[in-house]
């Protein structure tokens, strides 16, 4: 099962290679003011879990082109990323490792969709990174490892673009366009345990060229850990993203380039850059 939106707002639900339209659920969203935190798709996310195979099946059949569709988190409360948290060749820790640096943040202003691309700016060499990324199922702070373990609702393939220039790490990350979230949400339910986040394979290609070819069992910071290390810092609400870092092997963009992802068991997309 994955879960994905078209940009006029439809939920649809894949299942067994089909499709189907379950935006009679988007009635149960209630938008309140002041807003309170969190997006408000993660209002039915338990709903949308709770379908029986039987209801999924029952739901009107569509078929949507994969342009018009767009990853279902529109408004994280934040969008944290995970600095340098892969080990080297090797095996060694990278001195500008998340264990010293922790987290940044990126812009909510900065996320897209892979068809809608990746624009980069004339004075701003761009760097690709790969990465799996966890969407927050509830509200959490100084989370045991059990409770964060709990608090992952959703996976999905994701790219964190780069900037590379003298500007603020803050503001090299946020461009418009350097947050790219596949379309489709995995529910962490579709793994037999969180644990199977801990050794997925990740591959990045320009190009049809091989750049990245890493896995998440060489992550310093696993998964679950960086739940549960964000929470220190960081009330956790549904909806928010924490992008796990990527493999070695970053590297340049140009205008012109076709970026392809996959993840294993997560994702596979196709980001154009311009």
């Amino acid at each position: 099962m994955r879960v994905a939106i078209t940009v006029d707002g439809r939920i649809i639900i894949e299942q067994g290679g089909s499709q189907f339209d379950a935006s009679a659920l988007a009635r149960k969203i209630k938008p309140v003011w002041p807003a309170e935190p969190g997006d408000p798709f993660m209002q039915i996310w338990a709903d949308i879990r709770a379908l029986t195979d039987d209801e999924i099946a029952a739901l009107p059949p569509i078929s949507v082109d994969g342009s018009k569709l767009r990853n279902p988190i529109r408004s994280p409360n934040k969008i944290l990323g995970a600095m340098a948290n892969y080990t080297a060749a090797d095996g060694a820790i990278p001195e500008t490792s998340i264990r010293k640096y922790g987290f940044f943040v990126k812009a909510n202003s900065a996320i897209t969709s892979p068809t809608e691309g990746v624009v980069v700016p004339a004075d701003m060499p761009t760097l690709h990174e790969p990465e799996l990324s966890l969407i927050i199922g509830r509200t959490i702070r100084f989370a045991s490892h059990d409770e964060a373990r709990e608090a992952i609702a959703a996976v999905c393939g994701s790219l964190d673009m780069t900037g590379k220039s003298s500007h603020l790490f803050s503001h090299r990350k946020s461009l418009d366009s350097f947050a790219v979230f596949d379309s489709w949400l995995t529910p962490i339910d579709e793994f037999s345990a969180p644990e199977d986040l801990h050794d997925l394979g990740i591959k990045l290609w320009i190009n049809e060229d091989l750049r990245q070819d890493g896995s998440t069992n060489r992550l310093i910071w696993k998964p679950i850990d960086l739940v549960v290390e964000a929470s220190r810092y960081f009330t956790l609400y549904p909806g928010d993203i924490i992008m796990c870092g990527t493999p070695s092997g970053v590297g340049p963009v140009e205008p012109g380039d076709q970026i392809r992802v996959e993840i294993e068991r997560t994702a596979g997309f196709s980001v154009p850059v311009r």
